[in-house]
């Protein structure tokens, strides 16, 4: 009788030893595999954003467009408030800016086939052209009419790719969500356009 208990003795210590030994060596594995020294970490790469240059106009309003682009403020004109001419370099494509009088009260009038947006917080339309895909953003502040124009059909029919489109599109939105009214707005003078004075600030370049 002595010996069946003593077996059963040692079967239920050998049972709990080995018992023990699994749960020992499974939890080792499960540590092992989450191991943060055991694992990869792939962290997303810094990517920088446009550098932009900043333009401050006498005309009333500024902006920010992309470094590499290059402006003509027209000073010849002697009729408009700003005339401006966004291009790059050896590429064709520009976008405009104009701000001139106009016999209109409000952008319903200017355009009544249009899309309801903002520039620089006032209510503006956007106008597509169906025989074209020049865009334009008009608002009226203090009865002058600000436009700011994208035409890509000064472009040659080999650079109207896709890609490069869409690169112009960007410049457009840039200038276009960025624009902001200043106050006051001046009247051109005799000697010429009063954006000839236009002040570039470069801003620093960011990294997201």
């Amino acid at each position: 009788m002595k010996s069946k208990v003593l077996l059963i003795v040692v079967f239920v210590c050998l049972l709990l030893a080995g018992g023990g030994i699994y749960l020992f060596t499974s939890r080792s594995k499960t540590k092992e595999t989450v191991s943060p020294a055991s694992q990869e970490q792939i962290l997303p790469k810094p990517t920088a954003s446009p550098k932009l240059l900043t333009w401050n106009d006498p005309a009333g309003f500024t902006f920010q467009y992309d470094l590499g682009l290059e402006i003509d403020n027209h000073p010849e004109d002697e009729i408009n408030y700003a005339n401006l001419e966004i291009t790059e370099p050896g590429q064709e494509g520009k976008i405009l800016i104009m701000a001139s009088d106009t016999k209109y009260k409000t952008v319903a009038e200017w355009a009544a086939k249009a899309v309801d947006t903002t520039l620089g917080g006032k209510p503006a339309k956007k106008v597509k052209f169906a025989d074209s895909i020049k865009v334009v953003v008009g608002a009226i502040d203090d009865k002058i009419l600000f436009t700011i124009e994208m035409d890509p059909t000064t472009m040659t029919t080999e650079v109207k790719s896709e890609e490069y489109l869409l690169t112009w599109q960007k410049r457009f939105d840039q200038i276009v969500s960025s624009f902001e009214f200043v106050y006051p707005t001046s009247v051109p003078s005799a000697g010429g356009n009063t954006s000839a004075g236009g002040e570039i600030i470069e801003e620093e370049e960011i990294i997201e």
